[in-house]
């Protein structure tokens, strides 16, 4: 399980080829201990990285090879059939993510609200998907409302388990859905909320870099665009 917390750092300084070694060494070791779960969750990292570095397909093995190794109806199992629904959606597989999150919401009513810690699932970060998947699907009232709700449970949480990344992510997912819903001010806001938590991890950055290109399509010549542009261009340099 250290070989997995290893590949979330490395997923977090945008080392991708430093988490495909751990995630091999989490599969390896998981063997010779003969648990195999190990590697379920190793893929469960897997599959996030290459979700957010822009290679769907490598998530969709990540994570069918992890849904092979997890228990059923296990922690691995709930975080991996709900990665499973948003890879679906990023490759536009209406049907498969349908078929997806209807099983990943079933999950969601039997976990915690928030707060599991790493090696677990809750049913926000169930929620936070939803608002990533349906701004992929091009369905944007639906992701701006999950990204809303998604928001408005991570700020209630308090003490060690908050999850600034998480908090993060659906800010800048609920900027996505007000850009392609005609808000850029309402956008650049909330993105502007995300970039202030101070973790700005690769999947910030890269998120935050993707919205940065929406708004220059769907609002070039918005003055608070430009200037949110050149914030997003010196944070990421």
């Amino acid at each position: 399980m250290l070989s997995v917390i290893l590949a979330w750092i490395a997923h977090d300084r945008g080392q991708s080829q430093v988490v495909a070694a751990y995630c091999d060494d989490a599969w390896e070791q998981g063997k010779q201990a003969g648990t195999l779960e190990v590697g379920a969750w190793a893929e469960d990292v897997r599959c996030t990285d290459a979700l957010y570095d822009d290679r769907p397909i490598d998530a969709l093995a990540a994570a069918t090879r992890g849904l092979s190794a997890a228990a059923l109806r296990s922690p691995a199992a709930i975080r991996l059939t709900s990665q499973l629904a948003r890879v679906h959606a990023k490759l536009r597989n209406q049907d498969r993510f349908d078929e997806a999150v209807v099983k990943a919401h079933q999950y969601r009513e039997t976990v915690p609200l928030h707060g599991t810690g790493l090696f677990a699932v809750d049913g926000v970060r169930i929620t936070s998907y939803d608002a990533s998947s349906y701004g992929w699907l091009g369905e944007h009232a639906r992701a701006r409302k999950a990204a809303l709700e998604a928001i408005d449970c991570y700020r209630g949480i308090r003490g060690p388990l908050t999850a600034p990344t998480r908090l993060a992510i659906a800010q800048l997912d609920l900027a996505l859905a007000h850009s392609a819903l005609g808000e850029p001010e309402a956008a650049v806001h909330s993105a502007r909320e995300a970039l202030r938590s101070g973790r700005l991890v690769q999947s910030v950055r890269g998120r935050a870099k993707q919205l940065n290109r929406k708004l220059r399509i769907d609002h070039p010549t918005h003055a608070e665009v430009r200037a949110f542009s050149e914030e997003v261009r010196l944070l990421t340099a």
